[in-house]
């Protein structure tokens, strides 16, 4: 309903087509990239005017890479592993946590997700909330940070394949009031 809002078609006209990959894409709107993401009580909807868009979120505090000792060299490339292990384990977890949302964007923009190895693509440190990612598939854009909503901290990272000029976040109650210009994210 709100992707057919913003292009402007009836939501039972709107096709969603899925790819091999499992990633989701408007066959008639191929400008027009979205990507969808949870984390405990909040669904964040991330739309691009400008072609495909990864995100993700995560609520902070919930499991920490101690609850699995194995996952970070799962998930880490050799570079951001030797940062990580040099972190006390109280840091360890929010760094984790910085290091998965930022991948999983970048996976959900290339079109891969999980299926292609998280520790083969490397993230700048989790302070870093802006940076470009080279990878042999091409170059993506990924902005990061935290936000609160309803009392909870979130994780966030958007992975796109043109810079951004800006995000609007908006809530879905303020879609039919807002006209997004093309290339504007709503999350």
């Amino acid at each position: 309903m709100v992707i057919a809002q913003l292009v402007g078609c009836a939501p039972k006209t709107l096709r969603i087509e899925i790819e091999e990959s499992g990633k989701p894409r408007l066959p008639d709107y191929p400008e027009i990239g979205f990507s969808l993401s949870y984390g405990s009580e909040a669904v964040i909807l991330a739309i691009s005017g400008t072609g495909p868009i990864g995100f993700d979120v995560e609520q902070i505090g919930t499991g920490a890479p101690s609850d699995d000792p194995h996952l970070p060299s799962l998930v880490l490339s050799a570079t951001e592993l030797l940062w990580f292990e040099g972190l006390r384990a109280p840091e360890q977890a929010k760094a984790f946590l910085s290091y998965w949302v930022k991948k999983e964007a970048v996976l959900k923009c290339l079109g891969a997700g999980l299926l292609q190895r998280p520790e083969e693509v490397t993230v700048a440190p989790p302070s870093t909330t802006r940076e470009t990612i080279s990878l042999p598939t091409g170059r993506f854009f990924l902005r990061s940070g935290t936000c609160s909503w309803h009392e909870r901290n979130f994780q966030w990272a958007v992975a796109t394949l043109e810079e951004p000029h800006d995000i609007a976040w908006r809530h879905y109650g303020e879609l039919s009031e807002v006209a997004l210009p093309k290339g504007f994210w709503v999350a």
